[in-house]
């Protein structure tokens, strides 16, 4: 699930389509949409926060439209750690999207340059990790 800031305020959670969901231990590209806030000004931030494994792992608040500036597109690039077949960590941060995806995704660059284009979405690229753990005590 996915909620929004913006303008000081905070929206409440609100469920993912399965389309823009990770599938479990399979790496994926997917674009999700943010809806345009009723107040948001174009002084406004508009950060999300991404919630994954029934509300068990949350990652930070990311800035994914900042204020006022003329960003690079922004792409979520979430690292899922597993371990013993389950999700044990979340990692999650805001990178410039790479060059490949900005040309599969020319119509998404546009939308997120013009400041009156909504919905916008974002670019969420999901990996898996596996962690094992070590035995300290063993031989």
């Amino acid at each position: 699930s996915r909620r929004a800031q913006f303008h000081g305020e905070r929206t409440a959670w609100h469920d993912l389509l399965a389309t823009h969901c990770p599938t479990f231990d399979r790496d994926g590209v997917v674009a999700v949409p943010l809806p345009r806030p009723t107040n948001l000004s174009d002084d406004d931030a508009y950060k999300i926060r991404l919630s994954f494994d029934s509300d068990r792992h949350h990652t930070d608040w990311m800035t994914v439209i900042p204020e006022k500036k003329e960003p690079p597109v922004p792409m979520i690039d979430v690292a899922f750690y597993v371990d013993d077949g389950r999700v044990v960590a979340v990692a999650a941060q805001v990178v410039p999207l790479p060059r490949a995806y900005l040309r599969e995704h020319r119509a998404l660059v546009a939308e997120h340059h013009d400041r009156g284009a909504w919905p916008k979405h974002v670019i969420v690229r999901y990996r898996w990790k596996k962690r094992f753990r070590v035995d300290v005590n063993g031989g």
